[in-house]
């Protein structure tokens, strides 16, 4: 039976009726004295009085406890809801371990996270089966540092504690856990608390950061080892070109067949390393996506027209016919002019190496999407199993003809990377003992395509039809060591030379002897010694505007910009070629009438 509040009254008031009502009787009977009688009466209804206003009382003030009571209890089960609710939706997995180390409560995100169901989990131990929790290295981890037992041996909270977990379907996680202990109403510790938080995603980005800068670092390292390599090998090959012209000019004299000759080999042994050179930088500049394209529009038959002239030589020379079948509607192409220049010359002279005899063909023609520039050729072919390793650097595949051939075996290699850079391709078919046929794919400009302004550009050289051009020139070298080329052939023409170092007198020295033009060499281990030098003599208003011609063997991207950005007026790259020296002494040198 469920006591009321008006159940409860009602026998505190019968008891009370039935304890006073007796307690007077056993007063009467015991005082048999006059008068008790009267008194016993007026005692009962005085104690059935205050009994009543007691009950009245007691009745209130229990129904007011009751109801706080059940009110309490209502607030008490909207707040476990609310608790409930808060656990259930965190993002961070919940996970309540009893002292014996077995799960009681869980949510949804732990279930997410660990890949089980409630009923899986709860009764789970911390190191049940079920899952595998594993440091971060994957080493292994001794039972008495899982968070468990690290919280409950401690008696205090973990923080960010990182674990990868091998879920049961086979997959992974890493994940960060807060765990802290529980206490009883004695303040006995009697479970563990822990939050368990995704951190998979954000590892696997640090993962791709480091590979990053892993990667940039390795980019950095070999944009370095090239640069000082490339400065190395042009240092020596510039004595090497520059000597092997001035003698096959006779500029100190005549030469016997056999001389010659040797001079010969010794140039074209040196150009066929130049270009060796050029390509691995030029490669290498594309793989690591430093090269910038600078879109203009290209007459399309001057193009061609160009190329072939470049390379008829070469094909007289083997005794091969050149032709070339242009579409009338192809006038104007949209592409890096430079580097569209070096596909095609990349791909001319291939076919004119491998063909022994017949002929080597251009064609243009509209491709779908885009345009295509075709190369044929009547020469030694590849066979089919070869097509897929034409495309891989440095290699030459194995024939006959290709022993005698010298390359560097990336002009291939190249070509289809700056085509690709364009967002086109290079395609190749080819019958052995028949002839081969690569064609680069360059895709029309989009709609609203508004070519690069063209940069600023040095002035034409212009020749003026009489005149000589002795002039003075001074030579500027850290330590001489590298000018004897220069000012061989500079005096040998008629200038007046003359060669200083790198001094602290240095506007002194040009004042002095007031030259017309300045080359000054800078070596890489000096470069900011020498555009120091630049700077200091844009700063002097009396030589402000002299021209210094940088000279140097520095030749990687950028090198040309930040010599011009410290105020050389010009910038000539070892080695150096007597033909671009000249045209370079025309600019500069006035004539003199």
């Amino acid at each position: 039976m469920k006591l009321s509040p008006r159940r409860i009254v009602s026998i505190y008031l019968v008891i009370s009726a039935l304890w006073i009502v007796g307690s007077d009787r056993m007063i009467a009977f015991l005082f048999r004295q006059p008068g008790i009688e009267n008194l016993t009466h007026m005692q009962t209804i005085k104690g059935c009085v205050y009994v009543t206003v007691v009950a009245i009382i007691l009745y209130y003030a229990i129904v007011r406890y009751t109801s706080e009571i059940h009110q309490s209890k209502k607030e008490l089960e909207l707040n476990e809801r609310r608790l409930d609710a808060i656990i259930e939706t965190n993002a961070d997995g919940i996970l309540v371990f009893d002292s014996n180390g077995r799960i009681t409560l869980t949510n949804a995100a732990a279930q997410k996270h660990l890949g089980l169901t409630r009923q899986e989990m709860i009764g789970c131990r911390y190191n049940g089966p079920i899952w595998q929790i594993q440091p971060l290295d994957a080493r292994g981890l001794p039972e008495n540092q899982l968070p468990f037992l690290q919280v409950m041996q401690k008696g205090r909270p973990a923080y960010e504690m990182e674990y990868a977990i091998a879920r049961r379907d086979g997959s992974q996680i890493f994940v960060s856990i807060n765990a802290a202990p529980l206490y009883d109403c004695l303040g006995q510790m009697d479970g563990v608390v822990a939050a368990i938080t995704d951190i998979t995603q954000h590892k696997q980005a640090e993962a791709v950061a480091r590979a990053r800068d892993i990667a940039e670092a390795r980019n950095r390292a070999k944009s370095e080892f090239l640069a000082q390599m490339s400065h190395e090998i042009r240092t020596p090959l510039n004595s090497i070109l520059g000597l092997s012209q001035m003698l096959q000019r006779e500029i100190f004299g005549s030469l016997n067949p056999k001389q010659k000759e040797y001079i010969s080999r010794i140039k074209s042994s040196g150009d066929h390393l130049l270009e060796l050179i050029n390509d691995i930088l030029d490669l290498s500049k594309v793989e690591a996506g430093k090269e910038e394209l600078k879109f203009s529009e290209i007459p399309v038959p001057e193009l061609c027209k160009y190329c072939l002239k470049v390379m008829q030589e070469r094909a007289v020379d083997k005794g091969l016919r050149v032709t070339s079948r242009i579409d009338p509607k192809m006038r104007i192409c949209i592409a890096d002019e430079r580097r569209l220049k070096q596909m095609l010359l990349n791909l001319l002279s291939n076919a004119i190496k491998f063909t022994p005899k017949g002929e080597v063909s251009l064609i243009v023609e509209k491709q779908p999407g885009g345009i295509g520039f075709t190369v044929t050729d009547t020469g030694i072919g590849i066979c089919e199993e070869h097509l897929p390793l034409v495309f891989d650097p440095f290699r030459q595949l194995d024939n006959e003809l290709n022993h005698n051939i010298q390359g560097t075996g990336l002009g291939l290699a190249l070509t289809r990377d700056l085509a690709q850079l364009h967002g086109g391709d290079v395609l190749v078919s080819s019958t052995l003992g028949v002839g081969s046929r690569f064609t680069i794919i360059l895709p029309d400009p989009p709609p609203g395509y508004i070519p690069t302004p063209a940069s600023d550009e040095l002035p034409a050289i212009v020749i003026p039809e009489a005149g000589d051009r002795n002039g003075r020139i001074l030579i500027v070298d850290y330590d001489g060591s590298s000018t004897l080329l220069l000012q061989d052939y500079l005096q040998a023409v008629g200038h007046h030379v003359k060669l200083i170092g790198y001094s602290a007198n240095f506007l002194e020295e040009i004042a002095s002897f007031d030259p017309y033009l300045i080359l000054l060499d800078v070596q890489f281990a000096h470069l900011a010694m020498g555009l120091q030098l630049v700077e200091e003599l844009r700063k002097n208003q009396n030589v402000q505007y002299l021209p210094v011609v940088v000279v140097t063997a520095m030749a990687m991207s950028g090198d040309r910009e930040r010599c011009l950005a410290a105020g050389a007026t010009d910038y000539l790259s070892k080695p150096i070629q007597l033909e671009v020296l000249d045209e370079m002494l025309l600019r500069y040198i006035p004539p003199i009438v």
